[in-house]
C-alpha cells in the first residue's frame, strides 16, 4: 500500500520538481557551482581512516601528496579545461595530444575505476545507514543487496534531469554531507584534546618517519585516492560560464578547503580512536559515536550519519554523471556504439547513465559475499592504480599539447608546467608500484599472492579497450 502510494504521488512530484529545476539554458555552473562539484566529487569522510593509521605524522604524508600530486594534478586540470571547454573533459585533452585510441583507453580506465568503486560506496553507505537505524533485519545480504541497487538508481535518475538539478545535489551536499561533519568532527576533538588534555601535538610529530612506518605505507595509496577526481568537473566544460576564470579560481578554492578538512578529520580520528581499533571502513563513524558519547550527545548521532550518508550520495551523484560525458563523445568517435550518444532534453546521456546502473547492479552481487574489509582495500588499491595511469597520461599530454599548441592569453596556463608535470608524473608512478605492497593488517600471509590479485585484476580491466582498438584498426585495415 505504502509503495503504491509513493509511486502515485510521490515518485510524480518529485519528477514535477526536477522538471522546473532543469532549465534549458546551456551555460549553468560558476565558479562555486565547480568547487562544489569538486569537493563533493574529492573530498569524502572515507579517506581519513586510512590517513589515521600514520599518526600524527599523516599531516607530512597530506603535505607530500599535496605537493607532489594533487597541486600538479589540479593546476594542469585548470589549464586543459580553460583550453578545451567542450563535453568530454579528460577524453577530449587526451584525444588532441595522442589521439582518439589513446583518449578511448583513458576514457574506459575512467570508467572501470569507478564501476569498481560504485559498489564499495554504496556499502558504505548502507553500513552507515544501518549503525544509524540498528536493525538486524537491514543488514541481512539480501536487503542490503537491495538498498544498494535502489539509492543507486535514484542517483541515476536525479542525473538524467540534467546538470542544473546535478550541480544543486553536489552545492547541498558538499555543504550539508561533508564539510559540516568534518566541522563536527574536528571541533569536538578539539575541545576534547585542548581542554581535557589528553592528546599533544609537536611539530616533530607530523614528520613522516617512513621506516618506522614501513608497514603502513600501503595506506598511502589510499590516502592519495582521497586527492583523486579535480578533473571531474572539467566534464562538464561546455556548460560553464566562462571557463577561462571559473575553472582556475574553481580548482585554487577546492584545493585549500579539501587539503584542509581531510588533515583536520584525519588528526581527530587519531586522537580519539586507537590505532588498534581503528576500522578504516567506519573509522569516521566510530569518531563521531566516541566524541557524541563523551559529550552527552549521542542523541545526535543519527542527525550526524545521515548528513554522512547525504554527502556521499552526493559523491556518488557527482562521479555517476561525470564519467558518462567521456564515454558520451567516446561514442560519438565510433568507439562505441551510436546509440550510446544519445541525449534527453536536458542534455543528460541517459542511455549510459541507464547501461551504468545495470552493471552497477550486476556488479553489487558479487562485491556483497566477499570479506568487506579485505575487499575494501584491495579494491581502492586497484582503483587508485588505475587512476594512477591515467595521470600519467595526462601529464604527458599536457606537456604535448604545450608543444604542439600556441598560447593564447584566454586560458588559465600553468607555471613551469614541463616540472609539474615530472613532479606528478614520478608521484603517480612511485605510488602504483606501492600499490602492490601488502598492508600488514590484512593478514596475508603471501605478499605475491595480494600483488597477484591485482595482476589479475588488471588484466581484466584492460582486456575489453585493448581488444576493442585492435579490432577497431584490423576492420580499418580491411
Amino acid at each position: 500500500m505504502a509503495s503504491s502510494l509513493y509511486v502515485k504521488f510521490c515518485l510524480p512530484q518529485f519528477i514535477k520538481y526536477a522538471n522546473m529545476i532543469a532549465m534549458s539554458q546551456k551555460h549553468i555552473l560558476n565558479t562555486w557551482s565547480i568547487a562544489m562539484i569538486n569537493i563533493i566529487a574529492i573530498d569524502s569522510l572515507r579517506s581519513p581512516a586510512f590517513a589515521a593509521k600514520f599518526g600524527n605524522s599523516l599531516v607530512g604524508f597530506y603535505l607530500i601528496a599535496t605537493v607532489c600530486f594533487f597541486i600538479p594534478t589540479s593546476l594542469i586540470c585548470a589549464e586543459l579545461a580553460s583550453r578545451f571547454p567542450k563535453k568530454g573533459g579528460i577524453y577530449v585533452w587526451i584525444k588532441e595530444a595522442l589521439g582518439k585510441e589513446a583518449a578511448f583507453l583513458i576514457v574506459w580506465i575512467q570508467w572501470i575505476y569507478n564501476t569498481i568503486w560504485f559498489p564499495s560506496l554504496m556499502m558504505f553507505v548502507w553500513a552507515a545507514m544501518t549503525s544509524i537505524i540498528n536493525i538486524p533485519f537491514l543488514k541481512t545480504p539480501l536487503v542490503t543487496l537491495m538498498g544498494m541497487i535502489s539509492i543507486f538508481w535514484l542517483c541515476t535518475l536525479a542525473n538524467c534531469f540534467g546538470m542544473r538539478l546535478s550541480s544543486w545535489i553536489s552545492t547541498a551536499s558538499a555543504i550539508l554531507g561533508t564539510l559540516i561533519p568534518i566541522s563536527i568532527i574536528c571541533i569536538l576533538a578539539l575541545f576534547r584534546t585542548h581542554w581535557h588534555g589528553l592528546t599533544h601535538f609537536h611539530l616533530i610529530d607530523f614528520v613522516p618517519n617512513f621506516y618506522e612506518q614501513k608497514d603502513s605505507l600501503p595506506y598511502f595509496v589510499e590516502l592519495l585516492f582521497g586527492l583523486i577526481g579535480i578533473e571531474i568537473s572539467a566534464a562538464h566544460a561546455d556548460e560553464v560560464v566562462n571557463p577561462a576564470k571559473t575553472f582556475p579560481k574553481a580548482t585554487l578554492i577546492s584545493v585549500i578547503i579539501i587539503v584542509l578538512s581531510l588533515i583536520l578529520a584525519s588528526l581527530a580520528i587519531v586522537a580519539m580512536v586507537p590505532a588498534e581499533e581503528l576500522n578504516v571502513i567506519e573509522g569516521v563513524m566510530q569518531t563521531a559515536k566516541l566524541i557524541l558519547d563523551e559529550n552527552h550527545l549521542s542523541w545526535f548521532f543519527p542527525v550526524f550519519g545521515s548528513l554522512v550518508i547525504l554527502g556521499s550520495l552526493g559523491s556518488l551523484a557527482a562521479w555517476v554523471i561525470g564519467i558518462t560525458k567521456g564515454v558520451f563523445v567516446a561514442a560519438q568517435d565510433d568507439f562505441l556504439p551510436k546509440f550510446l550518444a544519445k541525449e534527453n532534453k536536458y542534455n543528460a546521456p541517459y542511455v549510459i547513465l541507464l547501461i551504468q546502473g545495470i552493471i552497477f547492479s550486476i556488479l553489487s552481487i558479487s562485491v556483497i559475499i566477499l570479506p568487506i574489509q579485505v575487499a575494501f582495500v584491495l579494491l581502492s588499491a586497484v582503483t587508485t592504480q588505475l587512476s594512477l595511469i591515467i595521470y600519467v597520461t595526462l601529464f604527458y599530454a599536457a606537456y604535448l599539447l604545450k608543444q604542439q599548441r600556441p598560447f593564447h592569453d584566454n586560458y588559465f596556463k600553468t607555471p613551469l608546467l614541463g616540472f609539474v608535470c615530472i613532479i606528478g608524473s614520478i608521484t603517480s608512478v612511485i605510488t602504483f608500484f606501492i600499490g602492490f605492497m601488502v598492508p600488514s593488517e590484512l593478514g596475508y600471509s603471501s605478499p605475491a599472492s595480494y600483488s597477484i590479485s591485482i595482476l589479475c585484476i588488471f588484466v581484466i580491466a584492460m582486456l575489453p579497450p585493448v581488444l576493442g582498438i585492435l579490432s577497431s584498426r584490423k576492420r580499418s585495415a580491411q
